[in-house]
């Protein structure tokens, strides 16, 4: 795999967002490579790869107009938003974000 870490992201026609980190191995498992894109009846999903989680975290925050503070502090949002900031607290503990 070209990349150590792998964010998953599905984006549902009802409007939430699932996404989640997976290891170069998870991801290979699931057939993903960098830039993977399928499309579903129910939802667009999305992989991309980076080298580190903290790059992840990164992206999402870029995606979303708002602020990551990795040493645990509190997350900024620029936009209406607010619940991207459950999803990074749980992406970043490795589990999927549902609301």
């Amino acid at each position: 795999m070209e990349y150590n870490y792998y964010l998953e992201q599905k984006y549902l026609n009802e409007g939430r967002v699932e996404a989640r980190i997976l290891t170069a191995a998870q991801a290979e498992a699931l057939g993903y490579e960098d830039d993977y894109r399928r499309g579903a009846a129910d939802h667009k999903l999305y992989a991309d790869g980076f080298n580190s989680v903290e790059a992840i975290h990164h992206n999402i925050a870029s995606l979303f107009l708002i602020e990551y503070n990795p040493q645990g502090g509190e997350t900024y949002i620029s936009s209406h938003l607010g619940i991207l900031v459950v999803m990074l607290r749980r992406m970043a503990a490795g589990t999927i974000w549902a609301p």
